[in-house]
């Protein structure tokens, strides 16, 4: 070919684009083979190696339609056979290409099978041919066929570079469209069965181990004993530690961390002599994932993915000359990696490298796993720092087509460009930014249509971008778009094996440790699983167990057809208790619970649940006796307490007749002394009769005090949502009435509702206020408060004054009766009052306390049951 090399990276470019535009690897070759006539070509073909060894022909293009035809003829009628040692069974076989710069008659004869085959291919006129393997992973995929038959152009040994980059690329987007069915494959796993999932991780080419709680080897794979170069009997029971002591100390692994945080540790580059292979070099990405059942982290999961064969294949295409060396590079870097901050530093370094960029950077959108997008960024050429202290690039006009996916931009000086400098608050670039003129960028999009990112390149001379670097970067960008992909792919088979894994763990370890037995049938009514505590119920062995008909071992209500017949056709659920007999003949009460085990849609057999009830039918017993002792011992302490209601009701009434009558007597004979004879007694004899008089009074009203707090103790209450800031306005009015030459400062909280006896609630409030109205009276500026706090979440009223207050050392006797912390000649009462308070907000189940200092008054704070089904009323 006489092609420019400008021509082939855009050759390469285009195809990388039809390459990833589609899944359907099989359309997207097609529409190759069709873009490489008569470019490249003047007639291609693309053939498959399918497993078993069959080749297939995938697509022919021909600048002669007619011969395209007869090309498909002459591999139908004469297909390539494996045992040819020429050609494009060769190829398939070796891996490696055919170069035929010429193509003599002798040539044709010496392949020819016959006489008609002879003249098929000499009517095609084949002069010049390269057929090039596609390879990945160092496994044939199928192989790439170019051909000069009606032009004069003949193939030269350079032109083997690009067609192997072409075969590359192509086998890079078979191997994404596996990996993609793979994915979508380990996601559907999920709903496999455990001995599915087992035969998976057995004879899986990856290698799988699972370490318990104390990082000791109790499963590992085929795959895992091979890497370690020890069988498993060596390998189970040593830690972790002493198998890879060297990773563990060079890495600082700590797979504590990952049990205590319950976070898996993805994709840790494992690099060193293999333990299988003295002097052999291996690399490995490691990944560890705590092992979860019933919440509980029972161990850890490792997944070592080798990547031996990339790096090596990176290796090697390194040494390429300088483009070629970058391209292979990077095709072989994105084809290996599988972990997104190092594709995306590869494809930047590259792509500043081959546009000649002074410096590149790409901005790129990572999704966690619950669906977030955040954006991250890698730079090439300059130090990370020179960029760490500006913000994310956003939609600007500069900026939105790339990051909107509308294609390339290419500006040879920046700054001149009509759209920079039109965004606030920088209007063009920041200070102390690199200096930028020449100016481009890529977008890298994915299959699905979805912006991945952007590859920006810039320099401080203006005009420094190419068309032929614009092409090379625009043929980079679809591969780093299959490569992001694939990491993405890679991930969600990261996370559906983890989950799998995990559920295996938790459906095993349940039905090990339940205490309630579990018994499978299949359609057939035969036992094909039984866990321990069923083993332990029935008084069979697991092995004996196995295979028994439903009604050897279950009681015919559960046993009978027309109960089969509703579980299997009905899918219905049947439960209840019964008798079941052990094999040593003794029975037990059991419940149980019956239901179809469906799987696809369709009633695969029946589970059933067994618990043994013998201990809760004797702890119903015991609890039935157990309450109809609590009844008798209610009924005998219900007739006592009526009868101590009674005596003291009649207490209560002989404390109002018999203590008044006396106290009436005492009381009148004295005023009567007063009145009738005052003239005859002095003035000592006055002021003792007037004693006299005081003291009865007094005793009178200490009695109606008892007698209304035994009332308090007695009455039955009626709860009900009451308006408390409407009461104690009500009640501060009374006092207000009582004493209008009285200045007091009133504050009362708006709005503030309680739940209780009207009534009751009434007297302690009326208590707590006058009280406070009282112990005010010597202060000028008296000042009384009704609110609420909130205390820990509780809701707390309080009576709040400025008044005399109290010594906090006497707070023990505060709510006792007839108890007084002040002198009778300051301030008047009984000292019943707050015993009275307490006992109300007692019966309310609410609790009240007090706080003071000696003139500066006191706070009374006191609970109340919650606002029940209320919303709690706005303060």
């Amino acid at each position: 070919m006489n092609e420019s090399a400008d021509t082939r990276f855009k050759f390469l470019a285009d195809a990388s684009q039809l390459l990833s535009s589609s899944l359907d690897y099989e359309t997207t070759l097609s529409n190759v083979a069709h873009l490489s006539v008569p470019v490249c070509a003047d007639w291609c073909a693309i053939d498959i190696l399918e497993d078993g060894g069959n080749i297939r022909r995938l697509a022919v293009v021909h600048t002669d339609n007619r011969k395209t035809a007869l090309a498909f003829e002459l591999f139908d009628k004469y297909p390539p056979q494996l045992s040819d040692n020429h050609g494009l069974a060769l190829v398939m076989k070796t891996g490696a290409p055919q170069f035929y710069p010429d193509i003599p008659d002798e040539l044709l004869v010496s392949t020819a099978r016959d006489e008609k085959h002879l003249a098929i291919i000499r009517s095609l006129g084949m002069k010049s041919a390269i057929i090039m393997p596609m390879k990945v992973h160092g496994k044939i995929l199928g192989a790439i066929s170019f051909t000069f038959a009606e032009s004069d152009r003949r193939y030269r040994s350079k032109d083997l570079d690009f067609v192997f980059e072409l075969a590359s690329r192509a086998a890079l987007a078979m191997e994404n469209s596996r990996l993609f069915t793979e994915a979508r494959q380990a996601v559907a796993s999920e709903k496999h069965s455990a001995a599915v999932l087992n035969t998976l991780l057995m004879s899986a080419p990856v290698a799988f181990a699972f370490l318990d709680c104390n990082l000791r080897y109790v499963r590992v794979n085929n795959a895992f004993e091979k890497m370690c170069g020890k069988k498993q009997e060596q390998i189970l029971g040593t830690t972790f530690g002493s198998l890879f002591s060297k990773e563990v100390q060079d890495l600082g692994l700590d797979l504590h961390t990952v049990m205590e945080e319950r976070r898996p540790l993805l994709n840790v580059p494992v690099h060193g002599e293999s333990p299988a292979c003295a002097g052999g070099l291996v690399h490995s990405l490691a990944s560890y994932f705590p092992i979860i059942s019933e919440d509980d982290v029972i161990g850890v999961g490792v997944l070592i993915y080798d990547i031996t064969d990339q790096k090596q294949l990176e290796q090697k295409l390194r040494e390429q000359a300088r483009i070629n060396e970058k391209l292979h590079e990077v095709g072989s870097a994105l084809t290996a990696e599988l972990k997104l901050d190092r594709i995306v530093q590869s494809v930047t370094d590259a792509a500043t490298e081959l546009s000649g960029a002074q410096f590149g950077a790409f901005f790129y959108n990572v999704l966690k796993e619950d669906g977030e997008s955040y954006t991250l960024y890698c730079i090439s050429g300059v130090p990370r720092e020179k960029f760490s202290r500006f913000p994310m690039p956003r939609n600007t006009r500069i900026f939105a087509p790339t990051f909107k996916g509308e294609g390339i931009v290419r500006i040879g000086d920046v700054t001149k460009d009509p759209n920079f400098g039109q965004n606030e608050p920088y209007y063009g670039m920041p200070a102390g930014h690199l200096p930028v003129r020449s100016y481009l960028a890529v977008p890298v999009i994915s299959r699905s249509g979805e912006v991945l990112g952007g590859l920006f390149f810039g320099h401080e001379k203006p005009d420094m971008f190419t068309e032929s670097a614009e092409r090379l970067v625009a043929g980079l960008a679809p591969q780093a778009a299959i490569a992001i992909d694939n990491a993405r792919l890679f991930d969600a088979a990261n996370i559906s094996s983890a989950r799998l894994q995990s559920q295996l763990n938790f459906t095993d370890a349940l039905t090990q440790s339940l205490g309630e037995g579990i018994c499978a049938f299949d359609r057939n009514r035969k036992v094909v699983f039984v866990n321990p505590a069923t083993v332990r119920l029935l008084g069979w062995e697991h092995s004996e167990l196995i295979g028994k008909d439903l009604a050897e071992i279950f009681p015919p209500d559960l046993s009978s057809i027309t109960v089969w017949d509703a579980i299997l056709n009905n899918e219905q659920m049947i439960k209840g208790e019964n008798t079941f007999v052990r094999k040593d003949g003794s029975s037990f009460p059991a419940s149980y619970l019956a239901t179809p085990f469906v799987e696809n849609r369709v009633v695969q057999g029946i589970v059933v649940t067994l618990r043994d009830i013998t201990e809760t039918r004797r702890i119903q017993d015991e609890l039935q006796r157990s309450r109809e002792e609590l009844e008798r011992r209610v009924v005998e302490r219900t007739v006592n307490l009526t009868a101590a209601n009674q005596e003291l009701e009649a207490f209560s009434y002989s404390v109002s007749h018999d203590l008044r009558s006396p106290l009436r007597s005492v009381d009148g004979f004295s005023q009567a002394l007063l009145e009738d004879y005052a003239d005859q007694l002095d003035d000592i004899g006055k002021d003792a009769l007037q004693r006299i008089r005081l003291a009865s009074q007094k005793m009178g009203r200490i009695i109606d005090d008892l007698l209304n707090l035994s009332k308090l103790t007695r009455a039955q209450m009626r709860t009900e949502r009451i308006h408390i800031s409407e009461m104690a306005r009500i009640i501060l009015e009374e006092l207000k009435a009582s004493d209008r030459d009285r200045q007091v400062q009133i504050i009362i909280q708006e709005n503030l509702f309680a739940y209780g006896d009207s009534s009751l609630l009434r007297i302690a409030l009326e208590n707590l206020l006058s009280n406070a109205w009282k112990f005010t009276t010597k202060q000028a500026n008296a000042r009384i408060v009704f609110g609420s706090e909130r205390i820990q979440g509780e809701l707390v009223y309080f009576v709040q004054d400025n008044g005399a207050g109290f010594n906090m050392e006497y707070i023990g006797k505060l709510f006792g009766a007839f108890q007084r912390l002040h002198q009778a000649h300051e301030f008047s009462g009984t000292g019943i009052g707050l015993a009275t308070v307490r006992r109300i907000i007692h019966r309310h189940g609410g609790r009240i306390w007090a706080e003071s200092e000696v003139g500066q008054g006191a706070k009374f704070s006191f609970t109340l049951p919650p606002l029940h089904h209320e919303k709690e009323i706005p303060r």
